[in-house]
C-alpha cells in the first residue's frame, strides 16, 4: 500500500474542490455584446450556447452593457441563441473556439414578435479584440493535412515565429522559445503537465490522432500559467461526438525513395520506416456519454556505420583509411594495458543496424451529469524501445552502443462544475508514471581518442530513471459586470529514482591516435559511490488574475502568481562514509516567488479591425531534479593526467552494474564533487512586448510585434576549488607540471595542481543562480484563415539571443571561472533572421460527376518552410590546456582569448511538401492517398563543423572550419488514409 499514499492527498484535494477554486488552460471563452438596430445595448437577454458536436449547453444573461461572457468552455464549433420579449429570436451559428482564447460576437437583435427567428450568418470577427497572450493556434485540419516528418505535432511549434529547434545538447523539449533555453519550456495535454522533472523532457508524445489542436504561447500567458520562464505548448485531446466516426491509415519510407547527405556512412539497402494505426469515436449514450480512442504504431529499420577513417580529424593527422589503422588500435586493446574488462576491437567499415518502435495509445470519455456537473476520464500510453543504437555511429563504435526502454502512463480526470451562468469551477487530476531504462553492450572501460573515435562503455551507461508524477489542480471563474476573475492553485508531487553510475566503468580519454598507440592515456576518469539516488519534490503554485473590460475598446489582464519549490531534503547519507560525508542533506529552498502580469489590448477603431497590444510579465522557471541529483546523490569523481593510473583501477568491478562502493588510496590525486550553490534561486524571466494586429480582410490579418525578455538566476556550473591561475610561461612551465609547453599554454592563465581552494578535494563543481541572459526580437505574421480552401501563415523575425553559459549540464564550463564576464555572447540560440511558412490549400475544384471532376477535384496541397541564419559555435583547443578538468579551453591567439560561441555556422533552408487526392464513397466515406517530401530540393543543412582549433599557434587540422554534419537528405513518404 505504500506507493499509493502520495495519491491520497490529491484524490482528497478534487474530491472537496468542486467548492474551490480551478484552472482553465486547456479551455475557450466566449464573449456575447447584444444591441439593438440603433445600436443601444441590449440588457437581461438570455442566451443559450450550444455545442454542435455534443449538444452540451449553458445559459446565461446579459448584464447593463448588454455583454455576458461563457467562460471555460472546451474548443470547438458553437450556436448562440438570444431570445428577449419584444425582440425577434436570434440565432448565430458556426462559432469557432479555439483552446486558450476568448472569441467575441457583436449580434443585433431586431424589433419583432418574440415567434420570429433571425438566423444570423455573419463571419466572425479576424481579430480577437480582447486577447492580450502572444502565440498561435495549430488547428486540427493544420495537424491532418500538414506534411509531417516524424508525426511528432511539436514539430509544427517551429512554424510559429520566436520559436526555434534547439541547438543545446542534451535532454530537452526539442524547441527554443525566444532564445530561451529548451528546459525552460511547459508542455501542457488537457491542462495538466506533461514535463520530465527531472530532465525537462517531454514525457509522452501523442498520436496525431489524438489532438484536436494545440496551442503555442510565445508570451505574456496569463498567471493561471507557470513554471516556464520560456514558452508553453497547450494540447487538447479529441473527443467523441453523437456521430460515429473513425479513421484508418498506413504511411511508409524506404530506402527506394530516400537520399544520402555527403556525410551519411549509414547502409543505403537498408531503410524501412512504417507507420500506421486508426481512431474511433461516437457516442455511448446520445446527448450525454461519448468516447475517442487513437492508436498507432511506429517501427524503423535503418543502420549507422562506425568508421572513424572518415574523420577528417584522422585523415589530417596522415593516417590513411586502411585496415592498418584498425590494427593498430586493435593491437593496444588485446594487450589488456587498459585495465579492465577488455573491449572488442573496431570493424572495419562496420554497419551497425538500428532498430526502434513507439507504440502510442489514448483512450478519452466525456460524461454529463444532469445540467451543471461534465466529467472527463483519459489515459494515454506511450512505449519506446530502441536497439542497440544509442550513441553507436560515426566515430563511436558498435561497443559503444546501448538500448533504451520507457514506458509511460498518464490516467486524467477532469471534474466542471456550474454554481451559475456566473460562477463555475473546474478541477483536474493526474498520475503519470514513467520508467526509462538505458543499457549498454559494453560493461568495460571507455577509450576515446578526441574527436576521432570512441571505444567501450561511454559514461552515460548504464541508467534507469524513474518517475511518477501526480498533479491535482483547481479553479474558480467568477463573472462580475466587467470583470472575470480566476482564481486558483496547482499541486504538483513528484517521486523520482535515478540510478546514474556515470564513468564508473572508467574513462581513458587520449588527445591524440599516438598518445593512443603507445599506451599512454592523457586522462583517465573514474567514479565512486552509491549511484542510487531518490529524488522526492512538491511544487506548488498559486494564482489570482481579472481580465477587465475596461470599456468597448480596451481590456486589461492582469494578475499575480506565486510558485514554491520544496526540492528534495533530508538525504542523510552514512557519516562514516568518507565520500557519503562530504555531500548535501538536501537542495536550497526559494520561497519568495512572486510573479507580476499585465497586458492590455485597445482597439484603435470600433470594429476593432486594428488593435494594439502590450504587456509586461515576470515568469518563474524550474528547477529540474537532474541538479539534485548531482548534488545529493553520493559519488565522488576522480580524475587523473598520468600515463599509469594503474592504482586508479583497483576498486573496478565489472559487470552490467558497476558498483565502486569505496573511493581508492594511494592515487595521489583527491577527488571531485559536484553541489548546489547555498543561494540557489528558481530562473525566472522579464518579458515586455508591444504589438500591433490589423484586419486586412475578413479572414487576413497582419501581425507585427516587438518582445524584450530578459533572464535572471540562471543556473550556471563553475568549478569553485580551483585557485587564482598564473600565466604560464616557458620559464615556469615545468613548475607547473608542464614538460612541454605548446603553443596554446603559453601565455594562458594556467590552474596549477596543488593550488586547490580546498585541498581534500581536486574539483568542487557548484551549480549557481549567476546565469544571465538577454533576447530583442522584431516578428512579423501574416495569417490567412480559412477562406475557399486556402490557410496560409507567413511569419519572419529579426531577433539577437545573448547570454553567458547554454546551460548547467553537459560540460558548460567557463574558459577562466575567474573571469565569467568573458562568457557572454551570442547565445546558442541566436538565430538572427528566420523565415517561415505554412500552407494548405484544399483545391476548390470537383464534386461533379464527370470524369474530370473525379481526377482534377478533392486534391489538397500542402507545405511547410523554414529557412533562417546560422547559429553560433564555440571554438575550442580540443583539450585540457589550462588544468581546470574541462575541455572547455578556447584559442589564445596573439595575447587575446577567442570569444565563445565566435564561429558562426551556415544558412538553413527545408521546405517539405505534400499532395492528397481523396476520393470520396457515395456512403460519405473518404479514401485518401498522400505523397510527401521531406527536404524537398535536398538542401544541404549542416548541423555541424569542425570547431576544434588544436595547441597550435594556427588551426592544426585541415578540415577546420568545414561541416561534418548535416540534417536528412531527401526523402519521401507514400500513406493512404480511409476515414468513415
Amino acid at each position: 500500500m505504500r506507493p499509493l499514499r502520495p495519491i491520497l492527498p490529491l484524490a482528497l484535494l478534487v474530491a472537496f474542490s468542486s467548492h474551490g477554486f480551478a484552472q482553465s488552460v486547456d479551455t475557450a471563452g466566449l464573449e456575447v455584446d447584444l444591441h439593438d438596430a440603433s445600436g443601444a445595448v441590449v440588457a437581461g437577454a438570455t442566451l443559450t450556447l450550444t455545442q454542435i458536436d455534443t449538444h452540451d449547453k449553458r445559459t446565461g444573461v446579459t448584464d447593463s452593457h448588454g455583454r455576458f461572457r461563457f467562460p471555460a468552455l472546451h474548443p470547438g464549433t458553437y450556436q448562440v441563441i438570444a431570445a428577449k420579449n419584444g425582440f425577434a429570436e436570434l440565432h448565430q451559428a458556426n462559432i469557432v473556439l479555439n483552446v486558450g482564447s476568448t472569441a467575441t460576437v457583436d449580434l443585433a437583435m431586431t424589433v419583432a414578435s418574440a415567434d420570429t427567428v433571425v438566423q444570423v450568418t455573419a463571419q466572425q470577427p479576424a481579430i480577437d479584440p480582447d486577447n492580450t497572450t502572444i502565440g498561435q493556434t495549430i488547428s486540427e485540419r493544420e495537424i491532418r493535412d500538414l506534411p509531417s516528418d516524424g508525426r511528432n505535432f511539436l514539430d509544427f511549434a517551429t512554424t510559429v515565429p520566436g520559436v526555434t529547434s534547439t541547438q543545446t545538447t542534451g535532454q530537452n523539449s526539442g524547441f527554443s522559445v525566444n532564445g530561451q533555453r529548451s528546459r525552460s519550456n511547459s508542455i501542457m495535454i488537457d491542462g495538466v503537465e506533461n514535463n520530465g522533472a527531472i530532465n525537462g523532457n517531454v514525457r509522452l508524445t501523442l498520436s496525431q490522432e489524438a489532438i484536436a489542436q494545440f496551442q503555442v504561447l510565445t508570451e505574456q500567458f496569463p498567471a493561471e500559467f507557470g513554471g516556464a520562464g520560456g514558452g508553453f505548448i497547450n494540447v487538447i485531446t479529441k473527443s467523441g461526438s453523437d456521430q460515429y466516426h473513425g479513421d484508418v491509415f498506413y504511411f511508409n519510407r524506404n530506402q527506394f525513395f530516400a537520399n544520402q547527405n555527403q556525410f551519411s556512412a549509414a547502409n543505403p539497402n537498408i531503410y524501412n520506416r512504417n507507420d500506421f494505426g486508426g481512431a474511433f469515436g461516437g457516442p455511448i449514450k446520445l446527448n450525454r456519454t461519448y468516447f475517442y480512442a487513437a492508436t498507432e504504431y511506429i517501427g524503423t529499420v535503418t543502420s549507422a556505420a562506425s568508421n572513424f577513417c572518415h574523420n577528417g580529424s584522422l585523415r589530417a593527422s596522415g593516417a590513411t583509411c586502411t585496415s592498418t589503422t584498425y590494427d593498430s588500435v586493435n593491437t593496444t586493446l588485446a594487450t589488456g594495458a587498459l585495465i579492465g574488462s577488455p573491449v572488442r576491437g573496431l570493424d572495419f567499415d562496420a554497419y551497425i543496424p538500428q532498430s526502434s518502435a513507439l507504440s502510442l495509445s489514448s483512450v478519452r470519455i466525456d460524461h454529463r451529469i444532469g445540467n451543471r456537473d461534465t466529467l472527463i476520464g483519459r489515459v494515454l500510453y506511450d512505449q519506446y524501445i530502441q536497439g542497440d543504437s544509442t550513441d553507436a555511429g560515426t566515430i563511436y563504435d558498435i561497443s559503444t552502443a546501448a538500448g533504451t526502454y520507457t514506458h509511460t502512463q498518464n490516467y486524467f480526470a477532469e471534474e466542471t462544475h456550474i454554481f451559475s451562468p456566473n460562477l463555475l469551477n473546474e478541477a483536474h487530476v493526474m498520475v503519470a508514471p514513467q520508467r526509462l531504462k538505458q543499457q549498454g553492450k559494453t560493461a568495460g572501460p571507455g577509450a576515446n581518442i578526441d574527436g576521432i573515435v570512441y571505444v567501450g562503455q561511454t559514461a552515460d551507461f548504464p541508467v534507469t530513471l524513474n518517475e511518477d508524477h501526480y498533479e491535482a489542480d483547481d479553479a474558480l471563474s467568477w463573472t462580475k459586470r466587467s470583470h472575470l476573475f480566476k482564481f486558483g492553485y496547482q499541486l504538483n508531487y513528484v517521486r523520482a529514482h535515478s540510478y546514474f553510475p556515470t564513468a564508473f566503468a572508467g574513462q581513458w580519454n587520449f588527445y591524440t591516435v599516438t598518445h593512443f598507440n603507445q599506451n599512454a592515456p592523457d586522462i583517465f576518469t573514474q567514479s565512486f559511490g552509491n549511484p542510487n539516488t531518490q529524488l522526492n519534490d512538491t511544487l506548488m503554485g498559486a494564482y489570482a488574475q481579472d481580465s477587465w473590460k475596461a470599456t468597448s475598446r480596451l481590456t486589461l489582464n492582469y494578475g499575480v502568481r506565486y510558485d514554491v519549490d520544496l526540492q528534495p531534503q533530508g538525504l542523510n547519507g552514512n557519516a562514516s562514509d568518507p565520500i557519503q560525508a562530504n555531500l548535501s542533506k538536501g537542495m536550497p529552498r526559494d520561497l519568495n516567488n512572486f510573479a507580476p502580469r499585465v497586458a492590455l489590448a485597445y482597439s484603435l477603431d470600433k470594429r476593432a479591425k486594428t488593435v494594439l497590444r502590450a504587456g509586461y510579465g515576470m515568469f518563474y522557471d524550474k528547477n529540474l531534479l537532474i541538479l539534485a541529483r548531482n548534488t545529493l546523490e553520493s559519488i565522488e569523481t576522480l580524475t587523473l593526467n598520468t600515463a599509469t593510473p594503474v592504482t586508479a583501477t583497483q576498486q573496478y568491478k565489472t559487470g552490467p552494474y558497476t558498483s565502486n562502493t569505496t573511493y581508492p588510496t594511494g592515487v595521489g590525486r583527491a577527488p571531485s564533487i559536484s553541489l548546489a550553490d547555498p543561494g540557489l534561486r528558481i530562473p525566472f524571466t522579464h518579458q515586455v512586448d508591444l504589438g500591433v494586429d490589423r484586419a486586412l480582410t475578413s479572414h487576413m490579418i497582419l501581425s507585427v510585434t516587438g518582445v524584450h525578455v530578459t533572464g535572471e538566476k540562471l543556473l550556471k556550473e563553475a568549478n569553485t576549488n580551483l585557485g587564482p591561475p598564473v600565466i604560464l610561461t616557458a620559464a615556469n612551465a615545468a613548475s607547473l607540471g608542464v614538460a612541454t609547453p605548446t603553443a596554446q599554454q603559453i601565455g594562458r592563465p594556467y590552474f596549477a595542481n596543488s593550488d586547490r581552494v580546498n585541498a581534500n578535494f581536486n574539483d568542487i563543481n557548484v551549480t549557481g543562480p549567476w546565469g544571465h541572459s538577454n533576447y530583442n526580437g522584431l516578428r512579423a505574421t501574416l495569417t490567412q484563415q480559412a477562406q475557399h480552401g486556402l490557410t496560409f501563415r507567413f511569419g519572419w523575425v529579426w531577433s539577437h539571443a545573448e547570454d553567458d553559459a547554454a546551460d548547467f549540464l553537459n560540460g558548460n564550463y567557463a574558459n577562466n571561472p575567474y573571469d565569467p564576464h568573458a562568457e557572454r555572447a551570442s547565445s546558442n540560440e541566436d538565430v538572427r533572421n528566420r523565415f517561415t511558412a505554412s500552407l494548405v490549400y484544399r483545391i476548390p475544384y470537383g464534386g461533379g460527376r464527370g470524369l474530370t471532376h473525379q481526377l482534377l477535384g478533392n486534391w489538397v496541397i500542402s507545405g511547410l518552410m523554414t529557412g533562417g541564419s546560422g547559429t553560433p559555435e564555440t571554438i575550442t583547443v580540443g583539450s585540457d590546456v589550462n588544468n581546470d578538468d574541462a575541455t572547455t579551453d578556447r584559442p589564445f591567439i596573439n595575447g587575446a582569448m577567442v570569444g565563445r560561441n565566435s564561429f558562426r555556422g551556415g544558412r538553413q533552408s527545408n521546405v517539405n511538401a505534400r499532395a492528397q487526392k481523396e476520393i470520396r464513397t457515395f456512403r460519405g466515406e473518404r479514401l485518401s492517398f498522400s505523397a510527401e517530401a521531406f527536404n524537398l530540393f535536398n538542401h544541404n543543412n549542416y548541423t555541424d563543423f569542425n570547431t576544434v582549433w588544436g595547441t597550435g599557434a594556427t588551426p592544426t587540422s585541415a578540415s577546420y572550419g568545414q561541416p561534418d554534419a548535416a540534417s536528412s537528405a531527401r526523402i519521401l513518404q507514400l500513406g493512404a488514409r480511409y476515414s468513415f
